[in-house]
């Protein structure tokens, strides 16, 4: 009798152990070391709710816990999973993917993510693979090449990350695409470069950032450059501003700029004249600025403009149509154009 009842024990045993076998799971964290959680205000959600789902759908999904004190992802969550008074929870997921719901202590949903995967594992292909093909919307990322480990005599470069958008260009959808890729020169401190480029749609292609800094200096969006022009004597030391439209300086622009300010800085200001001198800003069509001196007078400024000349335009700093006259004594300027590229 008391061997059976042991054999009987036994088989139990087994059969409990062969069923563990058969539950254990492959985990990761869905952060680490822990997932804290917040409400719509930045504060801890104390007491929140995480439902988990099959991406896409109602379905409750397992998570599990900690996999260092449970490396056989044999313990599962309660779904939802109740956050401790810190907002935190201890979630990890299988491979597959999940919808997760946050909830306040109440059931008031805070906000939904949808198709989330676990973070891959440093060196587990079973997370992400380097072709790229098991990513999440794998269909818009991709990674090509095959990259090196440098030797003595070469250096190799990165991975090509290809990010594909989809348009429609008249007659059936096409592939809009910005690759990056990290290229490197030669030798043991090689320069490093970044190299962004972009195929697919014809239209206007931007790098889009709010903010770029070079070597510990801000750039700002739209960084102006200036362009001068010096009025002051003829050959025969007469004031160019005794001429009318005489040009003091002329450019022809490869590119469309718009300019934004003019100023005049007069070294010698005027006097006595019965008709003033000044300058004008244009391209013989379009005239960006014009500024009329006066008597005594040393400094002109348009205030902010917003003027546009296209490429090829012909853009001059000239004097104004009408001459200074009568002037006891004559202005000598100095002009600057603030203008930046459209």
């Amino acid at each position: 009798m008391k061997q059976q009842k042991v054999c009987e024990r036994v088989i139990i045993c087994l059969l409990l152990l062969s069923g563990l076998s058969f539950a254990q799971v492959t985990v990761a964290p869905l952060c680490s070391p822990r997932c804290q959680f917040f409400d719509s205000n930045g504060a801890p959600l104390a007491g929140g709710k995480v439902y988990t789902y099959s991406a896409a759908s109602t379905n409750p999904q397992t998570t599990y816990k900690n996999s260092a004190s449970d490396p056989a992802g044999q313990v599962q969550n309660s779904n939802p999973v109740i956050l401790d008074a810190g907002g935190f929870g201890d979630i990890w997921l299988t491979s597959s993917a999940y919808k997760i719901v946050v909830t306040d202590y109440a059931g008031v949903q805070q906000y939904t993510v949808d198709y989330l995967t676990a973070q891959p594992k440093t060196g587990d292909s079973s997370y992400l693979k380097i072709d790229g093909s098991n990513f999440p919307f794998s269909q818009n990322l991709t990674l090509l090449g095959a990259q090196g480990t440098a030797t003595a005599s070469a250096n190799y470069p990165s991975y090509t990350f290809e990010i594909d958008g989809s348009y429609w260009n008249s007659a059936a959808a096409a592939k809009d695409r910005w690759i990056l890729q990290d290229v490197l020169g030669t030798g043991a401190n090689p320069a490093s470069t970044l190299n962004i480029s972009h195929t697919g749609s014809s239209g206007m292609s931007a790098l889009g950032l709010p903010a770029v800094i070079i070597n510990s200096e801000l750039v700002s969006n739209s960084p102006r450059m200036t362009w001068t022009g010096y009025g002051g004597m003829n050959a025969s030391g007469s004031s160019i501003h005794a001429f009318s439209s005489t040009v003091l300086n002329q450019i022809t622009l490869d590119k469309p700029i718009t300019v934004t300010r003019v100023q005049a800085t007069l070294l010698f200001a005027e006097a006595g004249c019965s008709s003033p001198g000044g300058i004008t800003v244009t391209d013989g069509t379009t005239v960006a600025a014009n500024l009329t001196f006066s008597n005594g007078t040393f400094a002109y400024d348009s205030g902010a403009i917003s003027i546009n000349y296209a490429a090829a335009a012909t853009l001059k700093i000239q004097t104004l149509a009408t001459a200074a006259a009568g002037c006891s004594a004559y202005p000598v300027s100095q002009t600057t154009v603030e203008y930046k590229m459209q």
